[in-house]
């Protein structure tokens, strides 16, 4: 029914992050929340529906052995659609940049390039 549940949350004005995500569904699991996520994403590509698909995939239980690259190419996706965009570059800072993140999917030129942005 992720047709019907989109329509719904886009009459509401629904803003898509991990935790409104969360609230509103508590009992889905995190590879249902990256599916419906996906959809979301399919009916209209938004900043924020990748942010909260990145948020999923970092703090949720893992459903993807690899995810770090899943969310490199969200990320990256976010910033093909949305060049520049500061929350996006602010997420991949925080997260593999500040951290010094030993599983980071991002080369250190690309953390450099992307901090470089924000500056």
């Amino acid at each position: 029914m992720y047709k019907e549940v989109y329509d719904e949350l886009e009459r509401k004005h629904f803003h898509f992050t991990i935790n409104n995500i969360a609230s509103l569904f508590p009992q889905i699991d995190s590879y249902d929340i990256y599916v419906f996520i996906m959809y979301a994403i399919s009916r209209k590509e938004t900043v924020d529906k990748h942010i909260a698909i990145c948020d999923a995939l970092m703090f949720s239980d893992p459903c993807f052995s690899d995810s770090y690259n899943l969310i490199a190419w969200h990320l990256r996706r976010a910033l093909d659609v949305f060049p520049k965009n500061k929350e996006v570059l602010q997420w991949i800072i925080d997260s593999f940049y500040s951290t010094n993140h030993p599983d980071s999917p991002f080369s250190e030129k690309e953390l450099s390039e992307y901090n470089n942005l924000l500056t």
